[in-house]
């Protein structure tokens, strides 16, 4: 429930539904859905999100915790871009595997703090799993 009395619910969160009824939300199990804000009407998420909150389809909050990862810009992918590592997300409604930045000069890490490759073309090199820069000379 979105309100503080459980008894007399009238709006969920998302990932529930409403039970006119009984005036109780339960946790949705169907085909994920959001809520059109213009025509107030249920709309089904794209098919990689587990969960999405409009205004399109494509606005995922969760995606498939097997095999898939959620970009900062909501689409649900199978990898991580270059120079991004996975970890899991978990808040009160869900958990899903989400891409943060690998540290500065890697281009491929397993961790916020553990580098397996260096952009050796800005100048960084690899040392004991983080990536330092090159000094001049002089």
């Amino acid at each position: 429930c979105t309100s503080s009395n459980e008894s007399s619910c009238s709006a969920c969160k998302i990932g529930y539904i409403y039970m006119p009824e009984s005036h109780r939300c339960e946790k949705y199990t169907g085909k994920a859905y959001y809520i059109d804000s213009g025509t107030s009407e249920t709309r089904p998420c794209h098919s990689s999100c587990t969960q999405c909150k409009g205004p399109k389809p494509t606005d995922c909050t969760a995606c498939n915790l097997i095999t898939e990862v959620l970009l900062n810009d909501g689409h649900c992918v199978n990898d991580c871009p270059e120079a991004f590592f996975m970890t899991e997300n978990r808040t009160n409604e869900t958990k899903t595997n989400i891409c943060l930045p690998c540290p500065s000069g890697c281009t491929r890490c397993d961790g916020e703090a553990s580098c397996v490759r260096c952009n050796m073309d800005k100048g960084f090199y690899l040392q004991d799993r983080m990536c330092v820069p090159t000094c001049n000379k002089g």
